[in-house]
């Protein structure tokens, strides 16, 4: 079974090694953010974890008050602070419903009950690695605990989707992975094949509507192509090739 507190721990430490002496381009992804932005990014985050400010909860404000606040450090000392919050962020994993935090948390894409939290806190550094990798150009961890734990928890949102929008039932069947994830009940209509990374970036959205219409899809598969990416995120206008 999948270690999501290990998880988060590897992807820090991935991040951590990928960053330090790197150049400091615009993240593609992020394209507001350069590479020291989302790195303050990240441990903002984790330090609002830690300390509960999580009204707005990924919210522009809420993130963008995370990089602001740490304007004037170091790349050094976003990575020290970052470590300092580490073993706080994996209590709130390890024991959600008793970490004193408000559940379901309020987030600006709808309540997340507090069972999802490990999941959700992975998904976004797993994500935004991925975003770091893209922007250096130095791809890697593509076949990480991170991207499973991250995958199997966006397509737990899309199931709600589904509900709300009356989707046909869906199979997502990534093609290097010994498992398939049902969206909905019943005999899948549509069934989506590819790569376990490509699934996570596609359904995180980090590819453009034409990439998600090139994935390998069958059935009447219209409605699933417009609805792959959930609310929490927005489809590109340009595609990112990585």
């Amino acid at each position: 079974m999948a270690d999501p507190v290990a998880a988060y721990h590897e992807a820090r430490h991935r991040i951590a090694e990928l960053v330090t002496g790197a150049p400091d381009p615009v993240v593609p992804a992020c394209p507001k953010w350069r590479v020291r932005d989302l790195v303050a990014h990240l441990t903002g985050l984790a330090g609002d974890w830690v300390s509960g400010n999580l009204g707005g909860y990924a919210g522009g404000a809420w993130t963008g008050a995370q990089v602001e606040a740490r304007r004037d450090m170091s790349l050094a000392d976003l990575l020290e602070e970052w470590e300092g919050h580490a073993g706080g962020v994996a209590a709130v994993m390890r024991d959600p419903a008793g970490s004193g935090l408000p559940d379901p948390l309020l987030t600006e894409f709808g309540p997340v009950p507090a069972v999802a939290w490990p999941a959700m806190i992975v998904t976004d550094v797993a994500q935004h690695e991925q975003d770091l990798r893209a922007a250096l150009e130095r791809p890697g961890a593509r076949t990480s605990e991170g991207i499973v734990i991250g995958l199997s928890s966006q397509i737990g949102v899309l199931r709600f989707v589904a509900t709300a929008m009356g989707l046909p039932v869906l199979s997502i069947e990534p093609t290097d992975l010994d498992r398939t994830w049902p969206v909905g009940r019943g005999d899948p209509e549509v069934i989506l094949r590819a790569g376990a990374f490509e699934l996570f970036r596609a359904t995180g959205g980090r590819r453009s509507q034409g990439q998600i219409d090139a994935l390998d899809w069958s059935g009447a598969a219209e409605a699933w192509r417009h609805n792959l990416v959930h609310g929490a995120y927005q489809v590109p206008s340009e595609g990112l090739v990585e």
